[in-house]
């Protein structure tokens, strides 16, 4: 799926794409319109879609996607409190079927279309907690959370830990000691450091010690203690932006903005963000050209079925 070029800013590129919209999806946007929107962002199958349906008690629905393929960036509408969200649940990185570069495109057309109705709220970055943190590939996604969101934007994002139901007294000991080992690796400290915030989704605090919510039994009041978590870090208004939308509305080229460098080239240039860390990544074989060419059959499928109530994946 190819990327409406963005160096004329988000206004230009908003201008593009909503032109070629179908009057249902029209009317979706404008319904959701001034709703706060989360993107849920993370590798691939660690239990993303699996969050979003917790919280709002909804499937994520082909109705309401970008799709291409095999992969889709899905919007699920909620209210939580008396506050209205939208919930985008974008195509997982580190996956075999496509390059980083792909999905990186993807939540970056999904965020084009919406950015005209939305105030981007936060960044919910979902994490099973089961895979080595040393690699190169989780390394490469961590600075890119980093510099996609920006060191001022911290506040406002969320790391979400999945996969603790299931799991023993030993299990849940086990898991938590290997988080706050996490915790104090530099790459989450450039996260945490900077006023990012850990959610534990269904994993309570029961006297001295913790025990899990089962994932179909107890979906009710894990929903409750996530909507709630939502409530406590994200109450009020804020001024704070993501780095990538302030270097795209002032007209950076995606392949230029610092979250693009790294993806692309392995490093971010010149950035207003401290570098978490430093790292060679050898530059993709495919072509990082932005290319326009495909935007209308795109915006075509964008959300054509809106929703007509047809479940995709779970397993993002």
């Amino acid at each position: 799926m190819a990327l409406v070029s963005l160096s004329n800013g988000w206004k230009a590129s908003a201008g593009k794409l909503t032109s070629k919209l179908s009057e249902k999806v029209e009317d979706f946007l404008r319904k959701h319109a001034g709703a706060d929107l989360f993107i849920v962002t993370g590798c691939t199958g660690v239990g993303k879609s699996s969050f979003i349906k917790s919280i709002t008690g909804e499937d994520v629905y082909v109705g309401s996607t970008l799709k291409s393929g095999t992969t889709a960036t899905s919007l699920v509408p909620v209210v939580v409190g008396n506050r209205r969200c939208l919930f985008m649940d974008v195509p997982g990185f580190n996956t075999r079927d496509f390059h980083d570069w792909d999905v990186f495109q993807r939540l970056m057309t999904g965020m084009s279309v919406v950015q005209p109705y939305v105030q981007f709220r936060g960044v919910l970055y979902v994490d099973s907690m089961e895979n080595n943190r040393g690699t190169p590939a989780a390394e490469k996604i961590l600075n890119w959370l980093f510099y996609f969101c920006g060191k001022d934007f911290m506040p406002n994002v969320t790391v979400i830990t999945t996969r603790w139901d299931g799991l023993n007294a030993d299990g849940i000991e086990d898991k938590i000691s290997l988080f706050k080992q996490w915790k104090e690796d530099r790459l989450f400290k450039a996260l945490f450091g900077n006023g990012a915030k850990v959610y534990h989704h269904g994993l309570i605090k029961e006297g001295s010690g913790f025990s899990t919510l089962h994932i179909e039994r107890q979906s009710e009041r894990r929903r409750s203690l996530a909507q709630n978590m939502i409530m406590s870090c994200y109450c009020g208004l804020t001024s704070l932006q993501l780095q990538i939308y302030v270097e795209i509305a002032n007209g950076c080229p995606l392949e230029r903005t610092s979250a693009g460098r790294w993806l692309r080239d392995g490093h971010a240039g010149n950035t207003r963000s401290a570098s978490p860390t430093r790292m060679t990544l050898p530059k993709s074989s495919r072509s990082m050209a932005l290319d326009i060419s495909t935007v209308r059959t795109v915006m075509m499928m964008t959300m054509m079925q809106l929703q007509d109530g047809e479940p995709s994946s779970q397993n993002s």
